[in-house]
């Protein structure tokens, strides 16, 4: 009887009814939880990630790639000297008392900055906040910071208002690329706007997108401002205002070291992030123009999958990836797309645009006549065959990864 009872919901008095658990009760009155579609993976951050914590060696936020290490950093940076030190070897040869020793200063000062800025956003991405440590670091890394403001001034009592004026051009174009926020487009027709405002503005935007697109920015920054510094302003920059030098092997040389830069760079982000990204392509997709086909659905934000066309904005388009999301007109998902939907290619490219260099610079050294500049141009080749190098053993990395 009490069992009757009991499954009538225990209504009459002094019956005895078996306890049922909490949990039942929870799983009867609350539905579950549906797990989150592909697309709105696709929108979401990664999870377990803060919006603070933008790189500390993880799986990175926004899609960023984890930063290079202290080895290439002081690589790099030796990398650069060099193109330094050869320019004005090329210009004024052994007379090192023609060499305008604070430019270099300056410049080797200026170029430690990327070590510099590891060494301190190290220590931040591990707290949030000032600590004992990121305070020490902070401290140490404004010893360089010092020494520049005294080259600076020297400088200033050396050259006049207009010299002086060509050290800032590379923070115009900085200006020009990343707005004055640092973190955002400007002045090419693109609205100011943060990270995260950009991310509400377009939901269906991936961070990695985003964050790739800077990355891309930030690798061009670094290419011309190498090869600005490096190369073109030392002659500028000298002693002697009678000083005669070759205005087409400056131009050689300085097209040289931006193309090594970027090519160094481009080959450390296919080092670094070739999983992530790659991943990331093939789930974004990407699409390209086709001949008009009246009969094509109208693009709408959904997963379309490989060889779909559709209509948008008065074209006809064709997904090529596996999973399309992404509007078709989006050029950072095509060129990721195009980039790291086979990293293996990428890098091959990489490596045959290296050699390329090396093949020019060959050439040219047959052509040169004066022993200093052969000398320097020699050298010149050494850093580019370092730099293929590297670019194989990225190559082969992203291999044996595949």
């Amino acid at each position: 009887m009490a069992r009757k009872i009991a499954s009538n919901g225990g209504k009459h008095k002094g019956a005895r009814t078996q306890p049922t658990s909490r949990s039942e009760d929870a799983t009867q009155q609350e539905p579950k939880a549906e797990p989150p579609s592909r697309k709105q993976s696709l929108e979401t951050p990664i999870q377990g990630v803060s919006e603070k914590s933008h790189t500390n060696g993880d799986a990175p936020d926004f899609g960023y790639t984890p930063p290079p290490g202290y080895l290439f950093e002081l690589c790099f940076l030796g990398f650069l000297i060099t193109h330094l030190m050869l320019q004005n070897c090329i210009v004024h040869g052994m007379h090192v008392e023609k060499y305008n020793l604070n430019y270099i200063t300056f410049c080797a000062i200026l170029f430690t900055k990327r070590v510099s800025w590891k060494f301190v956003n190290t220590a931040w991405c591990k707290s949030q906040r000032i600590t004992v440590s990121v305070a020490f670091r902070i401290l140490i890394s404004m010893i360089p910071t010092t020494g520049l403001l005294v080259t600076m001034r020297e400088l200033i009592s050396q050259h006049d208002s207009y010299t002086l004026s060509l050290l800032i051009f590379p923070y115009i174009v900085y200006f020009i690329l990343f707005g004055i926020t640092g973190t955002t487009d400007s002045i090419l027709g693109f609205q100011v706007v943060t990270l995260q405002q950009e991310q509400q503005q377009s939901e269906a935007t991936p961070w990695v997108l985003v964050s790739y697109r800077q990355h891309l920015k930030h690798i061009m920054y670094a290419s011309i401002e190498a090869g600005y510094y490096a190369t073109f302003l030392p002659v500028f920059f000298l002693l002697d205002r009678d000083a005669i030098y070759d205005q087409r092997l400056t131009v050689l040389t300085t097209g040289h070291c931006i193309i090594n830069t970027a090519v160094l760079l481009l080959a450390n982000m296919v080092a670094s992030g070739a999983l992530y990204y790659h991943m990331h392509a093939k789930r974004i997709g990407c699409w390209s123009e086709a001949r008009r086909n009246s009969g094509a659905p109208t693009w709408t934000r959904k997963e379309w999958p490989h060889g779909a066309q559709v209509r948008y904005n008065k074209k006809t388009y064709t997904a090529l990836g596996q999973t399309n999301t992404v509007e078709p007109d989006n050029w950072t998902a095509w060129l990721l797309y195009h980039t790291f939907h086979n990293p293996p290619r990428t890098a091959t490219t990489l490596t045959y645009v290296q050699v390329v260099v090396v093949a020019v610079l060959l050439i040219f050294l047959l052509l040169l006549r004066k022993w200093e500049v052969v000398v320097g141009w020699c050298v010149l080749m050494l850093a580019s065959y370092a730099a293929v190098w590297y670019v194989l053993g990225v190559r082969r990395k992203v291999l044996h990864a595949g």
